[in-house]
């Protein structure tokens, strides 16, 4: 197979140089759209709850679709951006980021990135501090209150210190976010690589069980075809949030983070038809498993809709010869991809 005799990373750069003609135009459009929700997100940070997953990662998930099944040059990219942006919300495509999961996985992490941090940093830092210690000296319950206050307002090693944690915490939600959402895009090279797309609902169980089987090996992959980007998207955020900690004035805590995702989307805006074309050369090998997986699970749901005597004959038997041709297709996955 080609994938194993010149290997995924140079395979994927080499379909990105042929195929960027046709994606350059939605990769703008991706951009453009993606910077003016940061822009909002910077003066309004609450907004990046709505905008990342009803704007942000649909039109990430458009370039995607226009990546793989826009035949030629000529094809008019452009009106396929907006057609398969809004393609995402359908039942076909919809689901397969498991937004909110990633979200509360992510969440998950910042809370126990800052839970560490403040406690560490809180018993080494602030404790030494002598605000702090003439703080926690005070017995009346009153007078306690009225200098706490003072002391979170005021204190510039509190401050300094919660600022710390927040852009560290920041970090982690947005290190598990890229995660989550990179693996989970490997699936949808299914629906854009098949002749007969399959429902989200049913493309995420198959996924689950060839995962439960295969996450390891998968991963082994992912790791080595895509470390660098994650390296590079890191190091963006990163450098993004220092900056904007050390140089710009007066600048929320919670704008911060805004800027590192500029950063890093503007370094990793380039690596994006690399990271869709591998994604894809990975799957290749992948695919005999999606479909083998789709093939025995719709037979065990066959076997017990006989058993309740809820299918006919005639149609059992519609229903295998569609998921036989699968595998049939499977075999010609360049015809399944012309005929797109």
């Amino acid at each position: 197979m080609e994938t194993k005799k010149i290997g995924i990373v140079k395979l994927g750069f080499k379909e990105a140089l042929k195929r960027f003609k046709i994606v350059s135009l939605p990769l703008s459009f991706f951009a453009v759209l993606t910077i003016g929700m940061l822009a909002l997100g910077f003066y309004a940070p609450i907004t990046l709850i709505l905008t990342i997953p009803f704007i942000v990662i649909p039109s990430f998930f458009a370039v995607a679709a226009i990546n793989t099944i826009a035949p030629n040059e000529n094809t008019h990219e452009a009106l396929g951006f907006f057609i398969m942006f809004r393609a995402y919300f359908s039942q076909v495509f919809r689901g397969g980021y498991k937004v909110i999961i990633g979200l509360l996985k992510a969440l998950l992490v910042f809370l126990l990135i800052s839970t560490i941090l403040t406690a560490i940093l809180t018993s080494t830092v602030i404790s030494k501090d002598p605000s702090y210690i003439e703080l926690v000296s005070i017995t009346d319950p009153n007078q306690f209150v009225e200098a706490f206050n003072n002391f979170v307002a005021n204190n510039k090693t509190f401050n300094n210190v919660m600022e710390i944690t927040y852009m560290c915490s920041s970090f982690g939600f947005f290190f598990m976010c890229i995660h989550h959402f990179a693996v989970h895009s490997f699936k949808y090279n299914y629906n854009f690589l098949s002749a007969i797309p399959l429902p989200m609902h049913d493309l995420n169980i198959i996924n689950k069980e060839v995962m439960k089987k295969h996450r390891w090996s998968y991963l082994k992959e992912h790791y080595k075809a895509f470390w660098f980007i994650g390296l590079i998207l890191l190091l963006g955020f990163a450098g993004g949030e220092l900056l904007a900690y050390f140089v710009m004035q007066d600048i929320n805590v919670a704008q911060i983070p805004v800027v590192g995702l500029f950063f890093a989307l503007i370094l990793g805006l380039f690596f994006i038809p690399y990271f869709l074309n591998a994604s894809q050369q990975i799957f290749v090998n992948y695919r005999p498993l999606y479909v083998d997986t789709l093939i025995d699970l719709t037979k065990k749901s066959l076997e017990e809709m006989k058993k309740a005597n809820q299918i006919s004959e005639d149609k059992e038997k519609e229903v295998l010869k569609v998921i036989e041709s699968q595998k049939v297709n499977n075999e010609n996955p360049d015809k399944d991809k012309d005929s797109n």
